[in-house]
């Protein structure tokens, strides 16, 4: 309920969809997928459907069913949290910045939600925001 009346209330923005996607409430997909028919968000929304629920081109092409099939056949339950189609764990945010796939901003939030959770394990494995620039091309080409 929280959430949703954040989400009431807040301009949507791409920042926003990320917020709502690292929730991690599968019952968010709705709002999100929403936002994919919006020229200017919907590479946000895509993103961010990604990040809760995991990458559909994995499990299907998008057309063959897309988003909501993919949803589908995660059989998610509704009062666990989610990151990448995994129940949310530090272990799943941190190789989700592993991966070297998210720009600086985005691994920045991560190890932020890291931290707040109380993960010391997985946010001292990761090197600290300030020393990202050397973490790997791929990273600091995305900035």
């Amino acid at each position: 309920p929280t959430l949703e009346r954040l989400v009431r209330t807040c301009p949507v923005t791409p920042e926003l969809l990320d917020a709502v996607a690292r929730f991690g409430n599968p019952g968010s997909w709705a709002f999100l997928a929403h936002h994919l028919a919006d020229p200017e968000l919907q590479h946000a929304a895509a993103a961010a459907l990604t990040t809760l629920f995991g990458d559909p081109a994995e499990t299907k092409p998008l057309a063959e069913g897309g988003w909501e099939a993919t949803i589908g056949r995660l059989r998610l339950d509704p009062d666990r949290r989610y990151r990448r189609g995994k129940h949310w764990s530090p272990d799943v945010v941190t190789e989700e910045c592993r991966a070297g796939e998210l720009c600086r901003l985005a691994t920045e939030r991560r190890l932020d939600e890291l931290r707040a959770s109380g993960a010391r394990r997985g946010a001292a494995a990761l090197p600290s925001v300030h020393g990202l620039h050397g973490w790997g091309a791929s990273v600091s080409a995305r900035e």
